[in-house]
């Protein structure tokens, strides 16, 4: 996921200095897709003064028109502009409005697949206006490092019968040392099940029964409702003895119970907890495994070797990254440093040669 929305901000980058930057922005789109890389939609957000709006807003309204999105049926558009949460006169609770007059706006402009229903309410949307998610982006901005929000309830975005959270993942771009920290942001929604779908898949094939739960230990943190952590993230159990071989049912997503209960709840399973950071902050992956099977405390491990080595493909893959724009970049210089070396060797050749024919020239002459 950090991965991604380096390279998600990389295409934003692009896309701002692209005639037709929507279009360049649903490219990147195409990519993410050939590369099988499941996430939901992935958008980015840009740094918007008020004198600026009506010209995204504009743009906004041309991609659209040149596309047929958001077109309702009479052929007038469903966007009409900015818009965030904000308290309206009439109701006095807070509403999706066209957003007031402010100094700044850090709306989601690029966004993709267009084609959800999520990604349309999405798009020009600005998480300035709902402070847990602008408290998120300025931390990003501000450690010029990626950072995730606190757990939101989609359960009933989802419709599913067992507790369905998720995390907004902010990432700032690679501070530039020169150009200072970038004006945009990307991001992404990671849904903390599909996190659960990833474990199951990696340890595909043992024959063990397990329980993985994830919770949010971040010290003094809450989620967007006020709980403090450490709160339930998600939570399942893993089918892996042979009494459901179909991968799509091999997981069995379970109800929220707190930390503390599962800490402090059946001891007839070997049980094991180990906290990981996520950007900024902290999670608590405490796997179960019964007692009954011989091999239950070494099942354990090896969920936990399998998170681990997910995480650290990931970090492994910001190195790679990292590394090869940094050779990219002496290599420039140095092409660079040749090139100039070049023009001297050659500007020296022809003043020499300029001198001798002068030299010459007198020679004759006397």
């Amino acid at each position: 996921y950090i991965l991604l929305g380096l390279w998600a901000h990389e295409a934003c980058s692009q896309a701002m200095e692209s005639p037709t930057p929507h279009e360049s922005f649903r490219r990147f789109w195409s990519y993410v897709e050939d590369c099988g890389i499941d996430t939901r939609y992935v958008g980015c957000g840009l740094n918007v003064t008020h004198d600026e709006r009506y010209i995204f807003e504009n743009e906004t309204k041309s991609f659209l028109n040149a596309s047929g999105l958001l077109e309702a049926e009479d052929g007038s558009l469903l966007y009409h502009g900015f818009h965030g949460v904000e308290v309206t006169a009439d109701t006095g609770i807070p509403e999706d409005v066209l957003r007031s007059e402010q100094p700044f706006y850090l709306p989601i402009h690029f966004i993709e697949p267009m084609e959800l229903p999520v990604v349309q309410f999405n798009l020009d949307f600005d998480p300035n206006s709902v402070p847990s998610l602008a408290s998120t982006i300025h931390e990003a901005f501000s450690n010029s490092l990626p950072t995730a929000s606190a757990r939101v309830d989609r359960q009933a975005q989802f419709g599913t019968d067992y507790p369905y959270y998720g995390v907004t993942l902010i990432h700032p771009g690679r501070l530039n040392q020169k150009e200072g920290q970038t004006q945009h942001y990307s991001t992404i929604p990671v849904n903390c099940n599909e996190v659960l779908l990833q474990v199951n898949q990696a340890i595909k094939g043992t024959r063990e029964k397990m329980e993985v739960m994830i919770y949010d230990t971040t010290p003094n943190a809450t989620d967007f409702s006020g709980l403090p952590s450490p709160y339930f993230l998600c939570g399942a159990t893993l089918h892996q003895d042979g009494s459901i071989r179909d991968k799509r049912t091999s997981i069995e997503f379970s109800q929220e119970v707190t930390l503390d209960e599962v800490l402090n709840g059946d001891r007839k399973t070997t049980q094991h907890a180990e906290t990981i950071n996520f950007t900024s902050r902290e999670w608590t992956f405490v796997v179960q495994a019964n007692n009954s099977a011989n091999a239950g405390s070494e099942m354990a491990f090896i969920a936990l070797g399998a998170i681990l080595i997910l995480l650290s493909t990931i970090c492994l893959s910001l190195l790679v990254y990292t590394n090869a724009r940094k050779i990219r970049e002496i290599s420039r210089i140095k092409a660079a440093i040749e090139a100039e070396k070049t023009v001297v060797r050659l500007e020296s050749a022809r003043k020499a040669a300029q001198r001798e024919r002068d030299l010459n020239d007198f020679i004759a002459h006397e």
